[in-house]
């Protein structure tokens, strides 16, 4: 299903581009790659655990997972670019926009319920649970350095001593701390009323 929602959200680009002769949202095929890196490194992470040999690795995967988590909730914030151009409808923009945001996040939202799978069994329900509900500040946060500071995941290696300094500055600033609670709570919210639609689809089909 993710790969058809991907692809379709692809040919909207595509045929935007091809329509108008305009390359406008070609950026958006590279935020939907790094969508898939969370659901890549979560079954990279799963395959090493089965194996249970090279713990350096479950780290690496675990750590990459985390590290490019935000990149599929940051993807819905890209709807700021939602404008009129020319004489394209506001209507094609939106959808291609909102296809490309939506399946992003439930690529995100796929990752960590296998990561969480994956690391159940080693934690209590209760620890579950609040690692669970840090992942989506985590994640908006994240966002935040993506969209208004222009961070990128790999600048955990590649500029670590500006990030840091940015990272430490934002703590007491009200737009940072603003959207790391709001768009957290959204994040949070939408992940329960999955997983309520999720329990009462297996509910319906047990009767």
């Amino acid at each position: 299903m993710f790969l058809g929602f991907t692809a379709f959200a692809i040919m909207l680009i595509l045929g935007r581009c091809v329509v108008t002769g305009q390359f406008h949202f070609l950026f958006l095929i590279w935020n939907l790659f790094l969508a898939w890196l969370p659901v890549f490194f979560a079954h990279l992470f799963s395959a090493e655990k089965q194996a249970q040999n090279r713990k350096l690795l479950l780290a690496v995967w675990g750590l990459s997972w985390l590290f490019f988590l935000p990149n599929a909730p940051y993807v819905l914030t890209d709807l700021f670019h939602l404008k009129r151009i020319n004489n394209i409808p506001l209507w094609v923009d939106w959808l291609l926009l909102l296809s490309c945001g939506w399946v992003s996040l439930l690529l995100g939202f796929w990752s960590i319920r296998k990561m969480l799978s994956n690391l159940s069994a080693r934690m209590k329900k209760t620890s579950a649970r609040a690692f669970e509900f840090l992942l989506f500040f985590l994640c908006a946060y994240g966002v935040y350095l993506g969209r208004f500071k222009r961070y990128n995941s790999w600048d955990v290696l590649t500029n670590p001593f500006d990030l840091m300094r940015d990272v430490l500055h934002s703590f007491v600033q009200p737009r940072a701390l603003a959207i790391t609670f709001f768009y957290g709570i959204f994040l949070a919210l939408v992940w329960q009323s999955i997983r309520l639609f999720h329990s009462d689809g297996k509910e319906q089909h047990e009767h």
